[in-house]
């Protein structure tokens, strides 16, 4: 993973433990000690059954008056009726709050420019109010951030392109990544301005030269500034022969970074170099 990459972990859920008796009600359940988790600290753990067998693990992460489990989203239901069984006449609450929060996953060396973070395996400290731990498994996993949507969603809404021919990146646009083309006109400054919209709702912006105006030539390898920008795949090998075949240049990857995630490198029409990501289920 490159320092300042961030992927959201579309297999994990988020449970918020609260009530006034949540560090009693998991310390007697889970495998590890409540006592080290903190506003400064994380820890891993697992629920077994009474016999000692293996039913689910998680990351218990200390947010607000509560704690915060990071578990596996296809389980999270089966994981609350567990702890709801262990409930009996404790003060305890247990809310789902996966489509409240999203868990995030940054990279150790982004994690440690964070104010406050430590090298330390479990560390946690905040970000915009939401805690981000150094993962308790291993620091080599990252950092791991419980976001809440609404802030992720304050993010990114747009981009602007500059292309010698705006139609023909736009059509490729179209067809490569199945964007909509919204409108497409000449305005007062000279240039053609085509706005489309991606599949996730993000609007991209095409435009030409405008009226007077010289510009450097692109620039499809790395570079200081905004570098480029991705899009998601589910099978990056198959979508960069079939991007190339579109007319793409084929610049780098795809690599497998140590968080099992593939990423890969190709240059648009108009010299516009794009990430490809393959997501790994992490757990």
């Amino acid at each position: 993973m490159e320092k300042d990459q961030i992927f959201i972990l579309k297999d994990r859920g988020i449970i918020y433990i609260s009530g006034g008796d949540e560090k009693e009600f998991l310390q007697n359940i889970v495998t590890n000690d409540i006592n080290k988790v903190s506003d400064a600290s994380s820890c891993f753990a697992s629920l077994l059954t009474p016999q000692g067998k293996y039913l689910f693990d998680f990351i218990i992460i200390k947010h607000k008056q509560g704690y915060f489990l990071d578990c596996e989203k296809n389980q999270i239901d089966q994981l609350i009726d567990r702890l709801n069984i262990y409930k009996l006449n404790s003060k305890i609450e247990i809310l789902n709050l996966s489509n409240e929060f999203e868990v995030a996953v940054i990279s150790k060396e982004k994690f440690l420019t964070l104010e406050n973070a430590k090298d330390i395996v479990g560390n946690t400290v905040k970000y915009n109010g939401d805690p981000v731990t150094l993962d308790p498994r291993s620091k080599n996993l990252g950092g791991r951030l419980i976001a809440n949507l609404e802030k992720l969603n304050l993010s990114l809404k747009s981009l602007g392109l500059k292309s010698e021919d705006p139609k023909l990146t736009a059509d490729w646009f179209v067809k490569a990544f199945n964007v909509e083309i919204i409108s497409d006109r000449v305005r007062t400054f000279g240039d053609r301005f085509i706005e489309t919209k991606a599949e996730g709702g993000m609007r991209i912006f095409i435009s030409g030269t405008r009226d007077g105006e010289e510009l450097n030539s692109a620039d499809d390898d790395p570079h200081y500034g905004l570098e480029h920008f991705g899009f998601d795949t589910d099978d990056i090998d198959a979508d960069i022969k079939r991007l190339v075949n579109m007319g793409a240049v084929h610049k780098e990857g795809p690599i497998t970074v140590p968080s099992g995630m593939k990423i890969g490198y190709i240059s648009a029409p108009g010299g516009i170099r794009i990430e490809l990501i393959e997501p790994h289920l992490m757990s």
